[in-house]
């Protein structure tokens, strides 16, 4: 997929405002997923959602995209949802959405995945979301985040192995 990007990226840097719309539609459900994760709040990801590809567009100019379109889209909308979160003190950053929890038909799952993820904080709540629900690598993550590869897999190996014991707990 990186590369359909790039070359939609560079297309949308030579005048071809479609590539924009297919660069949109492939990856905005997913942006909106995490950005859901993170803030709680439908309105405000739909929100971040647009600034991110807004802000994608301001970059057309000087064609400087140093990491995946789809890296620099989510880091992109973290900055923007942890930058909205201290401006008006969002308490919603401290639990999962209820909206993306009723996806699950399961109320007892539900509860114990929101009592678990709700009690990371909201840094470590981020690095298993990406990983686990939107699929980036180490090495990913590792970039998006100012993190050596080594960093990511220990502090992913010490969550899963909380979220081990606080599941024992719970049930």
């Amino acid at each position: 997929m990186e590369i359909i990007d790039l070359q939609d990226w560079q297309a949308f840097c030579h005048g071809d405002n479609s590539a924009m719309e297919r660069l949109y539609h492939r990856h905005s459900p997913a942006l909106f997923s995490f950005c859901l994760y993170l803030c709680g709040d439908r309105t405000k990801s739909e929100d971040i959602v647009q600034d991110s590809f807004m802000s994608l567009m301001a970059q057309k100019e000087s064609n400087k995209i140093s990491r995946s379109v789809r890296s620099w889209l989510f880091v992109t909308a973290r900055n923007l949802v942890y930058n909205l979160s201290r401006r008006i003190s969002l308490q919603s950053l401290d639990r999962l959405s209820e909206d993306h929890l009723a996806t699950n038909s399961n109320p007892d799952i539900n509860l114990i995945v929101d009592r678990i993820l709700s009690s990371l904080p909201p840094d470590e709540r981020e690095l298993l979301l990406l990983r686990e629900h939107q699929g980036f690598s180490v090495s990913d993550i590792a970039e998006m985040l100012s993190l050596s590869k080594e960093n990511v897999r220990i502090r992913l190996y010490r969550i899963r192995k909380r979220i081990q014991e606080k599941e024992r707990t719970l049930k």
